[in-house]
């Protein structure tokens, strides 16, 4: 009874909304990746090669891929998630279809916005993983990922983020799914983009 009433504290109440938003904050930057027409993120190519393989949505893709992550990690790791890795499997893809099914396509014409939104997908990404990581109520599967293997080897985020955004990428376009430009600059950039917001919000927590 008092670990419920601890789970439903104003205080975990208010992480929650965080992690939240963190991860609304990753969908709309995925959905800004999607229709910038530069390419895709690394993991999102690789959602889009397993989409195009099994006929479904993104959303369920991305729900399947992180649900088994997770799971994988249960089974052969001593790593335990909070309710922020589930927040994240679940509603990352959810988002991402519903701002689809809302919005739709927006592909501008002109080069220079289209410029404009494919790095604002960067920020908008990095800055959502920054924002749910610093909650520490469970990273993501991705990021569980990227945080597993920074403690077992002692890389900096920047380091492992590039690392597995690099497989993910390769893995994606071995599937079928298309690599562009903008794939290139997202694994580049959201690794050092992520670790320089989570510098800052670190640095916000210490001094409150």
């Amino acid at each position: 009874m008092n670990k419920i009433s601890d789970l439903l504290s104003v205080e975990n109440l208010n992480r929650v909304v965080v992690v939240l938003s963190g991860t609304f904050l990753i969908s709309l930057g995925l959905y800004l990746f999607l229709n910038s027409n530069f390419g895709l993120t690394p993991f999102t190519v690789m959602i889009n090669g397993l989409t195009n393989t099994f006929g479904l949505t993104f959303g369920q893709t991305s729900i399947i891929f992180k649900l088994s992550v997770i799971i994988s990690f249960l089974l052969f790791t001593d790593k335990t998630f909070g309710i922020g890795t589930i927040i994240n499997a679940v509603f990352v893809g959810l988002f991402v279809d519903l701002l689809t099914l809302i919005f739709g396509s927006f592909t501008p014409e002109i080069l220079a916005i289209r410029v404009l939104v494919l790095f604002s997908a960067i920020i908008t990404v990095s800055t959502g993983i920054a924002i749910y990581v610093s909650e520490d109520m469970g990273e993501g599967a991705v990021e569980a990922i990227m945080m597993y293997f920074k403690s077992k080897t002692g890389f900096s985020v920047k380091s492992v983020r590039m690392s597995i955004d690099i497989g993910f990428g390769t893995l994606g376009f071995l599937l079928g799914a298309s690599l562009d430009i903008g794939t290139l600059i997202a694994a580049v950039a959201i690794g050092p983009v992520t670790q320089r917001v989570f510098g800052v919000i670190s640095n916000v927590k210490s001094r409150s």
